[in-house]
């Protein structure tokens, strides 16, 4: 709604704002790269158009007067909403990196290996990796997509299935030859090895069977899981067609053939970022990657 006044330039409030925040013209102007001058010159052309004083002039340096006090608030308001609208608009339709965030075993056994492909095909699109236990927001944090493993939905993201996985028993060969594994009942002969923040799959299972689960350890994520159980630290639950390699290379093995349901792995985005053909193509792109690696899935079994 228009006023009878006419509103100060905007351009006044970045010098403004800076020589609030170091109390000092010289300060603000380096910070800016002019001269104190300039910044001096600036603040008398903003209070000027307001009719009021926004500094107290003092022999070493200045203060805020009450109404610059107050002003300043405004001026910070205006350029924290000005720099979060730029930086947005620059994420979504600027060129910039598109960066995934995923756990690090997927990072580390399915996307890593065929990123070369990826970029060969896609030249044009810069995809960062990033690896993380925590479980990104995307409506606050500032990656563009994710791989989340779960049941979705998750409100206020969109999501579609890119991998459905089976869990098995897995543990290391030196362990299994101590204390042989021939059926699920003999788990109770063994420590059982888990994610802690995973649901209670060993906990489902003894219930179903009817025996107790006499030790467990926890670990805070699935590789560190993995690697206690190549080491002989007691038996995990193994994702696959994810732990294929780990069955492959001989660092586990899986002593039954009970193969247990698990949740998928999902292509997290805003909503917006859904059906935007970068983003299409990365799902397309894991959704691919996971396929190629459940047809080693079965030799790994």
């Amino acid at each position: 709604m228009a006023t009878g006044r006419p509103l100060p330039p905007l351009s006044l409030l970045v010098a403004f704002e800076a020589a609030c925040r170091h109390l000092s013209f010289k300060e603000a102007a380096r910070e800016l790269h002019v001269t104190p001058s300039a910044v001096s010159q600036q603040i008398k052309q903003l209070e000027t158009a307001l009719g009021v004083p926004l500094f107290e002039r003092q022999p070493r340096g200045v203060t805020l007067s009450e109404a610059g006090a107050l002003y300043f608030e405004v001026a910070r308001g205006v350029i924290e909403r000005f720099r979060h609208g730029t930086e947005l608009l620059l994420s979504r339709h600027g060129p910039r990196p598109l960066r995934l965030n995923t756990a690090p075993e997927v990072a580390y056994e399915v996307l890593i290996p065929a990123l070369g492909e990826f970029e060969r095909r896609h030249p044009e699109l810069d995809l960062r990796i990033e690896t993380s236990a925590a479980l990104v927001d995307l409506r606050v944090d500032s990656v563009d997509a994710a791989v989340r493993y779960g049941s979705g939905p998750w409100e206020g993201h969109s999501s579609s299935v890119v991998a459905d996985l089976t869990a098995a028993v897995v543990a290391a060969p030196s362990l299994l030859r101590k204390t042989p594994l021939d059926r699920l009942e003999d788990l109770r002969k063994h420590t059982l090895l888990y994610v802690e923040s995973a649901p209670d799959y060993w906990g489902g299972l003894s219930n179903a069977l009817g025996f107790e689960v006499r030790k467990k350890k926890a670990f805070d994520s699935y590789l560190a899981t993995l690697q206690a159980a190549v080491h002989g630290a007691g038996v995990a639950l193994g994702l696959f067609p994810l732990s294929t390699s780990w069955v492959k290379d001989g660092r586990v093995c899986t002593p039954l053939q009970d193969r247990f349901p698990s949740f998928p792995y999902h292509f997290v985005t805003r909503p917006d970022d859904a059906e935007r053909p970068e983003f299409v193509l990365v799902k397309d792109w894991i959704r691919d990657s996971f396929a190629r690696l459940a047809k080693d899935a079965g030799d790994a079994g």
